[in-house]
């Protein structure tokens, strides 16, 4: 009977097989190189800034205060040229998010770019970040860049520490802390030199819409008289109708109070 040998299927030596500890190990060693290459670029940033205290976003519109006041929270073409030149060219993408209001994303990049940023550039920066913030109704963190740049602005007597401070103020006196923007109102007016000029008109004016919510008639009377006697024929229709009014409003209170 004929021998039938068993058939028996063979594999191809393996040339070279890691063993099995060496691959975990090295996978181990691969992950924990990766964490701490990630703690490293983390510790190496600037800590983030803390978020303010919720002062404005707490409290309501004063909507009394907002029919007197003049001016507003904007980033102009008249302030913009006060920004340095030289950093003009490294604001063009930011300009850009800005024109799709992508508010967050143009943050972002003014933030990169404070971070190497010269000390006359900070309050320029400064100054967008909180214009941004404000579009995006997150007015406390705009407030707190606007004052952030109004304290490095007079530092260094940048020109837009009128425009910071005026900024601030606006914020505090449109949900109602009068006194704290009187207080800003002040440092524009003073920064401000007695340049004549809208923004000049406005920190008058609304000096007195805040002394008027204080009840303070006098001092809100002697403020827009101040204001009405730097209006003319330059300043628009408008502007010029709501200082008048509100000076013969407060006439009439001061008249009923004799």
């Amino acid at each position: 009977m004929a021998r039938i040998k068993s058939i028996r299927k063979t594999h191809p030596r393996e040339r070279f097989r890691i063993p099995t500890p060496v691959a975990q190990w090295s996978i181990v060693a691969v992950v924990v190189i990766a964490v701490l290459f990630i703690l490293a670029k983390a510790l190496s940033r600037a800590p983030g800034e803390p978020a303010p205290i919720p002062l404005l976003s707490s409290a309501k519109t004063d909507l009394v205060s907002l029919t007197r006041m003049l001016g507003d929270v904007t980033l102009d073409s008249a302030t913009r040229s006060l920004f340095p030149a030289e950093l003009q060219p490294a604001l063009n993408g930011v300009d850009t998010l800005v024109s799709q209001r992508k508010w967050y994303e143009a943050i972002g990049q003014l933030d990169r770019l404070l971070r190497k940023a010269k000390a006359d550039e900070a309050p320029a920066l400064l100054g967008y970040m909180g214009s941004c913030f404000y579009e995006a109704a997150s007015l406390d963190r705009a407030l707190q860049q606007f004052r952030k740049g109004w304290a490095k602005a007079e530092s260094i007597g940048s020109p837009l520490a009128p425009w910071l401070a005026f900024s601030s103020a606006y914020l505090f006196e449109s949900r109602g802390y009068q006194d704290s923007a009187i207080a800003y109102h002040s440092l524009c007016i003073k920064a401000l030199g007695g340049k004549p000029g809208p923004l000049l008109i406005s920190a008058l004016n609304d000096v007195g819409a805040a002394r008027e919510a204080l009840s303070d008639t006098a001092g809100a009377r002697a403020a827009y008289e101040e204001a009405a006697a730097l209006v003319d024929s330059t300043v628009d229709p408008k502007t010029a109708e709501l200082v008048r009014e509100n000076q013969r409003r407060i006439a009439r209170k001061s008249s009923a109070v004799r």
